[in-house]
């Protein structure tokens, strides 16, 4: 197949890249960045991601399926300007991909759009699928619009899925370093009240669930998330002794607040107890379903 991936550069996009051009199929990666040139496993092709740039269509050729994973990082402090940011870099991006597939003399076939659990907003221990209703906090309403947009591409006859994915663990990038820090000075074995529900899955798995998302005929939002989410206090303890450390301070909601103000609330203190069982129906199989093991491959890279 040839493939389109939006965001391509990011943490889940790279892995994704590197998965699908395994698997012997062309990829074209749309980039912000200045540096456009073909790779070995990939061809770049720059697009500003705003709505009314049609420039990148031309330029991409035939394709026969297409990821948009792009949007600003959520992981700097919030304020007014970083929120309007992360949020018209995602329904900007995807108008645009919308509205270039409606531009192409062959549609490809299917649109896997990113989303995130952050849909459901903080849900306490409520177990959490495709059918449960919206949060109303800020991230879940850009949820809803972002794959609002997205499922518009059904118009032009596109099998669409929104990737409700959860916290990506990875050894470089992502939460995890993040977490890794303060525990490897002992702070941290809790953050909050440590009751709240992380759901969490490996970046390989990731990778793996949207490649095999390709195929059949599955559609509609997915979660992609292990099937194992613990609460906070156990999540930190886990990590602790993976690096073999004891954590014995813990990071009140006060401190997490003042320190990261509104993004705190969003991505650190929210409980949200995540269901795999619409993607595992399907047939896919997790290879790190546990959080133990997932954090012994990744933590001993």
């Amino acid at each position: 197949m040839r493939i389109l991936i939006a965001g391509g550069t990011g943490l889940i996009g790279k892995r994704l890249t590197e998965t699908l051009s395994k698997d012997g199929n062309e990829i074209v990666v749309l980039t912000r960045s200045e540096n456009s040139n073909s790779g070995n496993i990939a061809t770049y092709v720059k697009w500003s991601g705003k709505q009314d740039d049609m420039s990148w269509v031309k330029r991409t050729g035939k394709i026969d399926a297409v990821f948009n994973l792009s949007g600003r990082s959520i992981s700097d402090k919030w304020n007014e300007e970083v929120k309007r940011a992360i949020d018209n870099s995602r329904i900007d991006s995807t108008k645009s991909i919308v509205e270039g597939i409606r531009n192409m003399d062959d549609a490809p076939e299917v649109l896997i759009n990113a989303s995130a659990i952050g849909y459901y907003g903080s849900r306490g221990d409520e177990v959490l699928t495709e059918d449960s209703d919206p949060g109303d906090d800020f991230f879940a309403r850009l949820c809803v619009n972002w794959e609002n947009e997205a499922f518009k591409a059904q118009d032009y006859g596109l099998r669409v899925i929104a990737t409700r994915t959860s916290i990506v663990l990875d050894s470089n990038e992502g939460a995890l370093p993040q977490i890794v820090a303060p525990l490897r000075r002992g702070i941290g074995s809790r953050l909050g009240s440590g009751k709240q529900w992380m759901s969490w899955i490996h970046g390989h798995d990731v990778s793996r669930a949207m490649s095999f998302l390709l195929k059949g005929s599955i559609h509609g939002p997915v979660n992609l998330s292990a099937p194992s989410p613990v609460v906070n206090k156990e999540f930190m303890q886990t990590v602790a002794r993976a690096i073999g450390k004891k954590a014995r301070l813990p990071a009140p909601a006060a401190i997490l607040k003042g320190m990261l103000g509104e993004m705190a609330d969003y991505l650190l203190l929210t409980s949200q107890r995540v269901s795999s069982k619409k993607l595992q129906d399907s047939g896919f199989s997790f290879e790190y379903p546990e959080l133990e093991t997932a954090l012994k491959s990744i933590l001993s890279q």
